[in-house]
């Protein structure tokens, strides 16, 4: 996934378009590994999240059905910090590289607005539970 990535940055428009039907499992493959290696999924997610900055249109055709759910999930649902910080990085560059491309995707607005205030609510949450413990 991660050489998947690199070359889309390097490739141009058209020669991307052979490139697009292995996007489905780049995603099924993500979804694999948030259960069995966090690690490799970290690596994917700093791949992705340089990808979308360099080469956002990639990943158009495939922003409603697969982008966005498994990113949005991984932000919200992921054990790992970090992973969840990833995800909503990567969410979060892409409205900031395709703004007006976003705005065409169908949720894809609400679910990053949804995404963040979960990871909002999960700090206060953490920081609650500190404060409370110190009482």
């Amino acid at each position: 996934v991660c050489l998947l990535c690199e070359c889309v940055t390097y490739i141009t428009k058209e020669e991307r378009g052979p490139f697009l039907q292995l996007l489905p499992e780049v995603f099924n493959l993500m979804s694999q590994l948030a259960h069995r290696d966090v690690e490799h999924l970290k690596r994917v997610l700093e791949a992705l999240c340089g990808t979308t900055e360099s080469a956002a249109d990639f990943f158009k055709d495939c922003l409603a059905s697969h982008f966005l759910p498994v990113l949005s999930s991984l932000s919200k649902a992921h054990e790992d910090e970090d992973v969840r910080k990833l995800s909503l990085e990567v969410l979060c560059t892409m409205v900031e590289t395709r703004p007006k491309m976003l705005l065409k995707v169908p949720g894809y607005i609400e679910g990053v607005f949804e995404a963040c205030v979960h990871c909002l609510a999960l700090r206060d949450d953490e920081g609650w539970g500190q404060r409370r413990a110190t009482t």
